[in-house]
């Protein structure tokens, strides 16, 4: 008996394991996908949607952990959301090197994307200051955004996850590499269809 109780809590454990894993994003660089590395999260464990602030307007906190080897830097960080959305603002950081713009375009290798939002190191996405950037670290960054998320097909009442917001990610890198001679573009694998 105590074999079998003992087989059960570890497979309820890896479970558990298994599924707090699944509550991250590993973006890698479509060109350097073990150079270019970044990890999205929502801030807590647990399903997490964006807070109502009234209206059609939100705010969504999120994760944002570089995990490149060398000196890779974060220079931007975008959402391709499902639907028409514009009118998102940056909660915080506020002032750390990044600022939030809408409807970002020209994302290199992605020609026709057109990211509702994106927290920009330089004047577009490509662009970015590495100087600005996040560098690699153990430590997360916390990301606040207001604005019109979309809502939950299943319960129109209530907001997406921010998981599942975190699938439509688009992270810049640059001074990618040993000598940081290279720059990138990482997208979630799994990433959906818009």
């Amino acid at each position: 008996m105590f074999k079998h109780l003992q087989r059960v809590t570890i497979i309820a454990l890896i479970g558990l394991v298994s599924s707090a894993v699944s509550l991250a994003h590993t973006i890698r660089g479509v060109n350097n996908p073990t150079l270019a590395v970044a990890r999205l999260s929502s801030t807590t464990s647990s399903v997490d949607r964006p807070q109502p602030l009234g209206g059609n307007l939100a705010l969504a906190c999120f994760n944002v952990q570089n995990r490149s080897p060398f000196d890779a830097r974060i220079t931007a960080v975008g959402l391709d959301l499902p639907g028409d959305l514009a009118g998102f603002a940056l909660v915080s950081p506020v002032g750390a090197g990044f600022d939030l713009e809408n409807e970002v375009g020209q994302i290199p290798g992605f020609p026709l994307i057109s990211l509702d939002f994106a927290l920009l190191t330089g004047r577009t996405f490509a662009s970015g200051n590495p100087g600005d950037g996040l560098p690699p670290s153990t430590t997360q960054t916390q990301v606040c955004v207001s604005g019109p998320f979309p809502r939950d097909p299943a319960d129109p009442s209530l907001f997406l996850p921010i998981e599942k917001l975190l699938d439509y990610s688009f992270v810049r890198f640059k001074n990618v590499g040993p000598t940081g001679e290279s720059s990138d573009v990482g997208v979630w694998e799994f990433r959906p269809v818009v």
